[in-house]
């Protein structure tokens, strides 16, 4: 792997972990009605004082990279085909 494609993994890597955050805050925040159900049919603690649990973020946080680092590995390999590499 060349420096330029190091520093292009680099990049996609970077915007991958720092555009999940915003996302998965304002996803966690929409889905309070589904942590308060979770909480009180399943009886999973999923609510605090002052909103969702820490793991109820990190859950949509790792989800939101999940999603977008098979979305990038599916369109390298599309390219790797079209291209022929």
């Amino acid at each position: 792997m060349t420096g330029h494609q190091k520093l292009r993994v680099f990049a996609v890597v970077l915007a991958i972990v720092t555009g999940s955050l915003p996302l998965a805050f304002i996803t966690t925040i929409i889905l309070m009605p589904f942590w308060r159900w979770l909480e009180a049919d399943l009886g999973v603690e999923s609510i605090g004082h002052s909103g969702p649990l820490d793991w109820c973020f990190w859950t949509m946080y790792g989800l939101y990279m999940l999603i977008f680092i098979l979305a990038w590995i599916d369109s390298a390999r599309k390219k790797r085909q079209v291209t022929g590499d």
